[in-house]
């Protein structure tokens, strides 16, 4: 039932930005106040430990796809979301989910 809640407030995609050294902790917390099998469910993933560029991709498809919520550092999401002037299949992806339209709720910390 608790991994109902993004369904029924009509909140499918949350994007958490945050410096990088908090990504984990968010992660962690996640892990901590969501019961059972619903950190799982509510398909929580971070990229902070995804090193390269396609399995970045896999997990915002996924996040994209399903929604959930997913923790980047600003750094990362800079990255992803630059000006191009041409862009890649992967950097549309990576427009679509993280810009244009982007998350339903985004939570930005400033440090």
């Amino acid at each position: 039932m608790e991994a109902e809640i993004l369904f029924f407030s009509k909140v499918n995609r949350v994007m958490v930005v945050y410096p990088l050294s908090t990504v984990l902790n968010w992660e962690n917390e996640f892990r901590i106040w969501l019961p059972g099998d619903t950190f799982t469910t509510l398909n929580v993933c971070e990229l902070a430990s995804s090193k390269t560029s396609k399995t970045r991709e896999t997990k915002i498809k996924k996040w994209l796809n399903i929604g959930g919520v997913l923790i980047l550092g600003y750094e990362i999401f800079r990255n992803l979301t630059k000006e191009k002037k041409k862009l890649t299949e992967q950097d549309e992806v990576f427009r679509q989910a993280l810009v244009d339209p982007g998350p339903d709720v985004l939570i930005c910390g400033i440090f």
